[in-house]
């Protein structure tokens, strides 16, 4: 790679330094010039433009539209019959140059006019009839322009050249209100050639040309009705009117033979035309080229005059530099006795003193740092020692922390020993009680069923011979009544089986064994022992229980005893909100717990729904958290929620969620998956 030294980098740096600021300015200036030039030529054609469109309006306002509505308000006044009227009308357009057709015109139906007063300029007619010409189709305005001229709520039709006579006319309308009489209209022809004669009169460049569009982009005044819609400036004009907006604009297009011109758009106020002014932009710019090229030559010359003296300038300034970078690698060195060797009183002067300063005042620095790095070694030796001691302590600290760790969770478990010790027993004593019905149903029948045996056997003891057709029947009544004893031994006897299987399932505890097991029949089983154990508690209590389980058999991966926990943990707290609320509502409420179970595919759910009171807001982000409870103090630990959700989630990797709306229901939603 090209390298450059000191000196040389220097003297190109200064060169830079002066072209930059050089070649800016100019840039600037340049196009500062470029633009200003621009701005003038395009306010030139602006103001043509301008000027020429607001001459074609005074034409249209005073010579066509004032002298019309002075005749209107004549054939508006009461004080004039319909034959002064008629006279008024052919008075008027004697003096009137450039109308040549004046026609009072009646709606008498919708789209149907009738013309009650005509007059014409006998000037126009005999030049009409010179030529052989149609006059009524000339003067008279058909009746489809009229329909169209007011359907477009408009007050002048399109011109309209006439050959023969080299002559442009349009129609003009005015409405007029005459009292009593239908709905009227004041239809005037006007000759345009005396506008057509301002607009071409109007001065312009030589390659210039003055162009009236349109709405519909076509030139006026053209006798080919040339369609310029292709050219950009038409475009930007017409858009313009049909917005309905006036702002004048220039704009730069190119020409379907390859020629660059610009044109100026401006709009007379009262006619819906565009006024354009163009001139070729070769010639409309041709100053700025010329400006441009003497302006570039002067740039020229400046810069040459700034390189040559930044060149003289850099080697004023290279020679004690060299000298100074000298010193500079001496310092660096580790020489800090340096001598630049320039003593004269400028800039340069001023930074090689400085220079000779900063060496010495290295020394001392350097002096100063080998001092406080001693001192720093031994202020090092003495923090390890501190860190040593620090963290010794630390230590003892995290010893004790894990003990109270360990002392938390052995009194955590102890808790929960002891809700699951207190829950059994609440079971157990449901249990035993119920284990009593059963058993007195045993009991009894088996007397009953003995006593009908002995009297079977009395009676079947006899002599055959002796047994009538009614002690027959007797006998048949006694061994049916002690077929049903028996069956319903059996049935309370299975009964307490089923009491005594479960209970004896809670109080083995959790093994975490999971075991397929079918839904249904265990929420069945487990709702059925949960039941049967409240209503012992309270028989004067009583809820609807509803099972609506799923179709067919729900198999699941589970841990019986585990489950059957969580299933009377939330039983047992909706049974508790359901009292609550019907103690408050009275007889009105009934009580009902909903129970659900779906088949989910890869998974199953359970639903615990009841019509409790619900659950507070405030209190669902806390429900599962340990120790949280609303019950009052000693009738609830705050165990029993916060051990259901350990047991779905933690054990089984299922979800346990609640949906619950104030006062009106809770319902638990369990998922496990089946494997």
């Amino acid at each position: 790679m090209f390298r450059l030294n000191w000196h040389n980098k220097l003297i190109s740096f200064a060169v830079v330094i002066a072209i930059i600021p050089i070649a800016i300015s100019s840039y600037n200036m340049i196009n500062s010039t470029k633009d200003e030039l621009k701005s003038s030529t395009n306010y030139e054609l602006m103001m043509t433009a301008g000027q020429l469109a607001q001459e074609v309006n005074t034409f249209y306002a005073n010579r066509w539209t004032a002298p019309l509505l002075m005749i209107r308000s004549g054939l508006e006044s009461e004080d004039l019959g319909a034959e002064e009227k008629a006279a008024f009308l052919s008075a008027g357009i004697k003096n009137l140059d450039d109308i040549v057709s004046l026609a009072l015109v009646f709606e008498v139906n919708s789209g149907e006019y009738s013309t009650a007063i005509a007059t014409q300029k006998e000037s126009f007619v005999q030049k009409l009839q010179e030529r052989a010409l149609d006059q009524p189709a000339i003067l008279t305005p058909s009746k489809a322009e009229l329909r169209e001229l007011r359907q477009g709520q408009r007050t002048m039709g399109a011109p309209r050249y006439l050959a023969e006579i080299d002559t442009w006319l349009a129609t003009l309308l005015l409405p007029v209100h005459i009292t009593g009489a239908p709905s009227a209209i004041l239809v005037a022809q006007v000759d345009m050639n005396g506008m057509r004669t301002r607009v071409q009169s109007q001065p312009i460049s030589r390659n210039g040309r003055i162009l009236v569009i349109g709405e519909n982009g076509k030139e006026i005044f053209d006798t080919g009705a040339r369609d310029l819609t292709g050219l950009k400036v038409v475009q930007d004009a017409t858009q313009m009117l049909q917005s309905n907006s006036r702002a004048q604009g220039v704009t730069s297009y190119t020409m379907s033979t390859g020629e660059r011109r610009v044109g100026c758009y401006a709009f007379p106020q009262d006619l819906r035309w565009a006024i354009i002014a163009e001139i070729d932009e070769k010639e409309a710019y041709s100053a700025v080229g010329t400006m441009l090229n003497q302006l570039l030559w002067w740039v020229l010359l400046g810069m040459a005059i700034a390189v040559t003296g930044a060149l003289i300038f850099s080697r004023q300034i290279s020679k004690p530099i060299l000298r100074m970078s000298k010193a500079a690698e001496e310092i660096s060195s580790g020489q800090f006795d340096v001598r630049v060797g320039y003593s004269a009183r400028d800039e340069i002067g001023v930074l090689g003193g400085a220079l000779e300063n900063m060496g010495r005042s290295l020394k001392e620095n350097f002096e100063k740092i080998e001092n406080q790095k001693n001192e720093l070694a031994e202020y090092s030796k003495g923090l390890e020692v501190k860190v040593d001691q620090r963290t010794a302590e630390l230590k003892e600290k995290n010893i004790t922390l894990e003990s109270t760790l360990q002392k938390l969770k052995d009194t955590q478990e102890q808790l929960i020993v002891n809700e699951k010790l207190a829950s059994l027993g609440s079971l157990t004593s449901g249990i035993a009680h119920e284990i009593k019905n059963p058993l007195n149903f045993i009991n009894n029948f088996a007397i009953l069923s003995a006593e009908l045996l002995d009297e079977l056997d009395g009676e079947l003891g006899k002599p055959a011979v002796t047994i009538a057709p009614e002690e027959k029947d007797n006998i048949a009544d006694i061994l049916a009544s002690l077929k049903g004893n028996l069956a319903k031994i059996s049935d309370h006897g299975k009964r307490a089986d089923r009491i005594v299987h479960s209970m004896l399932q809670h109080s083995r505890g959790n093994v975490g064994e999971l075991q397929e097991t079918d839904l249904n029949s265990f929420i069945d089983e487990c709702v059925t022992f949960t039941w049967d154990s409240m209503r012992a508690k309270d028989p004067t209590f009583g809820v609807s229980i509803r099972r609506e389980f799923a179709a067919t058999a729900c198999p699941v991966q589970l841990n019986p005893s585990s489950m059957s926990q969580v299933v009377l943990n939330i039983i047992n707290n909706a049974v508790y909100a359901m009292k609550a609320k019907k103690a408050a509502a009275g007889e009105g409420y009934q009580p009902e717990l909903r129970i659900t179970t779906r088949d989910l595919g890869d998974k199953v759910e359970l639903r615990l729904r009841d019509n409790g009171p619900g659950i507070p807001k405030k209190h669902l982000d806390k429900i599962f958290e340990p120790f949280f409870t609303t019950k009052p103090t000693g009738e609830g630990t705050g165990l029993g929620l916060s051990l259901s959700h350990d047991i779905i989630v933690g054990m089984h990797k299922g979800e346990l969620r609640v949906e619950t709306a104030d006062g009106e229901f809770t319902e638990f939603i369990i998922q496990l998956p089946k494997n």
